[in-house]
C-alpha cells in the first residue's frame, strides 16, 4: 500500500501498520509503518503522530477501510 506520510514530505510502499508511543514530544502515539524491501533495521517509520491513543486507533481503523475497499491509490494519512 502506498502512504503518503501525515507532514506530507514522504511517500512510501507499506506492508504493514501499528501503533506505538512516541517519546519526547507533545504528540504521545504514533502509526508507524513497516517498508517494503527494507532491512529489519530501517524498515520501521512514522507515517502519522497524534496525541491520544484514541485518534490514533481511529486513524489505523481509517486506513483498515481504505484496504477493504480495494483501492489502489495512494492515502494520505490524516
Amino acid at each position: 500500500m502506498w502512504i503518503r506520510t501525515q507532514d506530507k514530505k514522504k511517500l512510501m510502499q507499506i506492508t504493514s501498520f501499528s501503533i506505538t508511543r512516541n517519546y519526547g514530544g507533545k504528540l504521545k502515539f504514533a502509526v508507524v509503518g513497516s517498508i517494503a524491501g527494507a532491512s529489519a533495521f530501517s524498515n520501521l517509520k512514522i507515517v502519522g503522530l497524534y496525541k491520544t491513543e484514541d485518534e490514533t486507533l481511529q486513524e489505523l481503523d481509517v486506513i483498515q477501510k481504505y484496504l477493504e475497499t480495494g483501492n489502489t491509490g495512494v492515502y494520505q494519512v490524516n
